[in-house]
């Protein structure tokens, strides 16, 4: 359990690298800076890699840009948004063609980030997969830091109380294969029945 007074909120500052939250996620992942300068799209380099050299245990993705996020004396903060999630670890087995991402989350508010994210990478999982011309086969969580904060109790109080459903069944629209052509209506959901209606639940950011 976590008070919410031990993380003080992210200040509104948005204002640009890249477009928002300066150079977390979407710039790490297609804008990462590089020694010699320029930047390195690890998304597009890693879909090259996974068709190229399947068999490789080195497709790795990061969002920690450490010269942006470095704190303590004399340094700056670059960042708004210290990456919470975003590492992750695709696996590709050549002789079955199945291929499983593992992902590894440094921080999580587990009733409102954890729920989106759980989403979010099990949809990449999909998309990579259609993009490298595999079968998704299984999305691996781990998470280091996983909290409640004590304004959360009664809802996931309100959560847990559910009774436990058959999960539903997400797919993909399979003429899209450029992952970057992937839109939220190419998503189709199946077999999703809520026992709750959509509900706020408050969080410190």
């Amino acid at each position: 359990m976590r008070n919410a007074a031990s993380r003080p909120a992210t200040s509104a500052k948005t204002t640009s690298f890249f477009g928002t939250i300066l150079a977390s996620y979407g710039p790490a992942f297609r804008a990462f800076p590089t020694l010699e300068g320029g930047h390195f799209d690890q998304i597009t380099n890693i879909l090259e890699q996974i068709r190229e050299l399947p068999h490789l245990r080195t497709h790795f993705i990061s969002p920690w840009i450490p010269q942006y996020i470095g704190r303590g004396k004399g340094k700056v903060q670059k960042v708004v948004v210290v990456p919470c999630h975003g590492w992750f670890h695709v696996l590709v087995n050549t002789e079955t063609g199945m291929i499983d991402l593992f992902h590894l989350q440094r921080s999580g508010d587990v009733p409102v980030g954890v729920v989106a994210n759980l989403i979010q990478y099990a949809a990449l999982l999909l998309m990579i997969a259609q993009a490298t011309g595999y079968t998704p086969r299984k999305l691996c969580y781990t998470i280091s830091d996983a909290h409640i904060y004590d304004g959360q109790v009664d809802d996931v109080l309100k959560l847990i109380a559910v009774r436990p459903q058959r999960l539903p069944t997400v797919t993909l629209d399979q003429s899209v294969t450029d992952i970057f052509a992937v839109r939220p209506s190419h998503f189709a959901i199946e077999d999703y029945y809520p026992r709750l209606g959509r509900m706020k639940i408050w969080t410190p950011i």
